[in-house]
């Protein structure tokens, strides 16, 4: 008899390593110094290779959270950890409210199914007609409006559609694991400034926002297996919500 599997979410031996390098990082007095010991402390220190202690540091130094002087050693870089919301990697819409240091919650306000749209199923990679379903949400800061969050699903995706409740209370990325087996691993986004004037069509929701416009998350989620899972257009109340981005420069 067969029975359902659920794709597993591997931590792999670099992520552990990474994780922990972060937490050392986290614990360090930068003030007194931002240096940190030698790959081959670190390596011996975490029972890691010394191989591994060098991709980590590779991705951390991509990252801008250290950088390397050579002959001297490898340097935190205090203003990378002073980055409360980052563009990367992702994070869950009640985190980055809380780490903007407010108090998140959230609203259901609409769920639609079997709603045809070509040009959504086009970015999904369904057919023209094929039906789908949106949900429409909002997520408070200090119960003023910060997100409202546009998800599309094909309505095949769910052999059960979740129910509003689940929908209000579970983030979508859960529920596509547990419901549909679709692990969500990276995004494609298009940013886009929109005023409240030009999204008063699409929703009456956004006459709520204390603002005259709002950043436009466009994005498309992809699976395990590459494929286009869920499409999303998100707003942001940037009075409440900030991005930042540390980035190298290759300009001579």
């Amino acid at each position: 008899m067969e029975t359902d599997m659920l794709p597993t979410i591997r931590h792999s031996l670099t992520d552990n390593v990474k994780d922990e390098l972060m937490r050392y990082i986290r614990r360090m007095d930068l003030s007194e110094s931002t240096k940190l010991p030698s790959e081959l402390t670190i390596a011996q220190n975490l029972g890691v290779s010394r191989i591994t202690v060098c991709r980590v540091l590779g991705d951390l130094e991509q990252e801008n959270v250290i950088f390397r002087i050579h002959g001297k050693g490898t340097f935190v870089n205090p203003e990378a950890l002073q980055i409360k919301i980052s563009l990367n990697p992702a994070q869950e819409f009640h985190q980055l409210i809380e780490r903007s240091g407010h108090r998140p919650q959230v609203k259901m306000v609409r769920m639609e199914q079997d709603l045809i749209c070509p040009g959504i199923a086009k970015k999904l990679a369904l057919a023209p007609d094929a039906p789908l379903l949106r949900t429409e949400k909002v997520y408070y800061a200090d119960e003023e409006p910060a997100i409202l969050c546009f998800n599309y699903f094909s309505r095949a995706v769910f052999a059960e559609i979740p129910s509003w409740e689940e929908f209000e209370n579970t983030s979508a990325f859960f529920l596509l694991r547990e419901r549909a087996g679709r692990v969500m691993m990276r995004d494609r986004i298009e940013m886009e400034a929109k005023e409240i004037s030009e999204l008063l069509p699409l929703t009456d929701q956004v006459k709520h926002f204390n603002c005259k416009a709002l950043l436009q998350f466009d994005t498309i989620n992809y699976d395990q297996n590459n494929q286009p899972a869920m499409y999303g257009l998100c707003y942001y109340n940037t009075n409440f919500i900030r991005f930042n981005l540390l980035r190298n420069q290759n300009i001579y």
